[in-house]
């Protein structure tokens, strides 16, 4: 490991651990090989996210006055997140442990680090051979925002809750998004229109687009939501990557290709998961 990535590799019970310094990204070594030698990372449309509730509006009104309405704007953001949306979606860190210390650093143990997480590990990384990349979340924040420019509506963590609320649409609410309607009714694809309304309505697009039931909490998921029509691709990612991380269960051929395509300043690290905890070992870099 080098000097410039020791913070990259402190577990949670540390004192000086940054919850805040790092997204992660699990996927298949294919997938890996392709972001590496492209240099990219895509968004991906809404619809195409593994959660059912993602692409549901969640837009509800009891009010009979509303009835009509409600049904056209419900359709409306269907048809505009199904088309339109776009997202990419990366994992994060859990808080500082308040566990003692003096329990964990015998172990080294890494649990809860955003590259240890066991659900990813499976679903997303092939079952555990794949690999994890590890970002500097300020710099492919500031990547995201110069490349999309007013494309890109919002940047924040995604809130868990047990269930969404069945709830009656206030009339300031419902005015708003009566008015927006009304005025995108000829046009719907008015982009303009549709990045202003989201912008200037943050509460709805937090609770629409970056909540979810907390059966999903285990992905501490950080999301960047954007709207456009072509799929957005990040280009110049190498930038931003610190760390690569290998699963248990890449086999050889499989760990050459990604010590072959690792930059040079990013530290590649193999996982393993033990009774004693999330351990870490290194990896020897293959010569370019």
């Amino acid at each position: 490991m080098n000097q410039k990535s020791c913070a990259l590799w402190k577990t949670r019970y540390e004192s000086d651990f940054n919850q805040n310094t790092y997204l992660y990204h699990y996927t298949s070594i294919s997938s890996a090989a392709k972001i590496l030698h492209t240099d990219s990372l895509k968004f991906s449309k809404l619809s195409r996210m593994n959660d059912t509730m993602e692409a549901k509006p969640i837009i509800t009104s009891y009010n009979p006055n509303h009835s009509q309405t409600m049904t056209e704007i419900v359709q409306y953001f269907q048809n505009t997140n199904r088309t339109k949306l776009q997202l990419l979606c990366l994992s994060r860190d859990y808080s500082r442990s308040r566990t003692k210390v003096d329990d964990y650093t015998k172990y080294a143990d890494y649990s809860g680090r955003g590259f240890a997480l066991p659900r990813m590990w499976a679903q997303y990384a092939a079952n555990n051979c794949g690999v994890c990349l590890i970002f500097n979340k300020s710099l492919l924040i500031q990547l995201i925002k110069d490349t999309l420019g007013s494309a890109l509506i919002h940047v924040d963590n995604v809130k868990y809750i047990p269930k969404f609320k069945t709830c009656d649409v206030d009339e300031d609410t419902f005015r708003s998004l009566d008015n927006y309607f009304i005025s995108n009714k000829n046009d719907l694809f008015r982009d303009i229109n549709a990045v202003g309304f989201f912008k200037k309505h943050i509460d709805f697009v937090k609770y629409n687009y970056f909540t979810k039931l907390d059966d999903w909490e285990g992905e501490r998921e950080f999301r960047f939501l954007a709207y456009g029509d072509e799929e957005y691709f990040i280009r110049n990612v190498r930038d931003a990557l610190e760390g690569i991380v290998v699963g248990e269960c890449v086999d050889g051929a499989d760990l050459s290709t990604i010590q072959h395509m690792c930059p040079i300043n990013c530290d590649i690290i193999k996982i393993n998961f033990t009774l004693l905890g999330c351990l870490l070992s290194d990896i020897e870099r293959s010569s370019k």
